[in-house]
């Protein structure tokens, strides 16, 4: 947690035979409010040519319910996924 609204994560795998990094993701989180959160992130797989945009909300209804919407965008073969 950067804050304590506001979180970021990253992620890396290096192929050490390739020397080579095949996989990397950046994700950032934010709390809104108390029951409002987003996402968004980015990142790259190599061996399938995808650069993927993440994002996406979650609003808690109530202690048992939860909304969520998310979506990720590949624009190395330009589909939403």
């Amino acid at each position: 947690m950067v804050t304590e609204q506001l979180g970021l994560t990253g992620e890396l795998t290096w192929d050490s035979d390739a020397s080579q990094v095949v996989v990397w993701r950046l994700n950032t989180t934010m709390d809104h409010a108390p029951r409002f959160s987003s996402y968004i992130g980015y990142g790259e797989i190599d061996a399938l040519g995808s650069q993927l945009l993440r994002y996406g909300f979650a609003y808690q209804l109530t202690t048992k319910y939860t909304v969520a919407f998310g979506q990720t965008l590949d624009f190395g073969v330009d589909k939403s996924r």
